[in-house]
């Protein structure tokens, strides 16, 4: 991340990305840690959003929002991928499909209730 950063990978993104995204939300920059996260794993989005803290490209909020963003984002296909197939083998059809969107819907709420927590706390 710190290779990407310093050859101008994440300019350039912001470059090519400005006129598509907009949103107060969370910066540009941010968006980035949010499709690491997504395309990849938790850890390459982690690592982004380390690299743009350290060089203070984001701030703590923005970096928390970002991580959080991807994090519910991939949740359903990590679902599908991990889980699906060993609740499937473990219960019913129904059952295991009524589990693993149980699970996930929970799952989600407590990551949003946590951060708007955050978000309240840190201001």
């Amino acid at each position: 991340m710190v290779l990407l950063r310093l050859e101008g990978f994440f300019q350039f993104l912001q470059s090519i990305t400005t006129h598509l995204v907009h949103s107060n939300f969370i910066p540009i920059e941010g968006v980035s840690v949010v499709v690491f996260s997504i395309v990849a794993e938790f850890s390459a989005g982690a690592a982004a959003a380390g690299a743009m803290l350290q060089e203070g490209i984001l701030t703590i909020k923005e970096t928390v929002i970002a991580l959080v963003l991807g994090n519910i984002i991939a949740t359903p296909v990590r679902a599908l991928r991990h889980q699906l197939p060993r609740y499937l083998g473990i219960y019913k059809p129904g059952t295991g499909i009524l589990l693993l969107f149980t699970g996930q819907f929970l799952r989600v709420i407590s990551v949003i209730a946590a951060t708007g927590i955050f978000l309240i706390l840190y201001r």
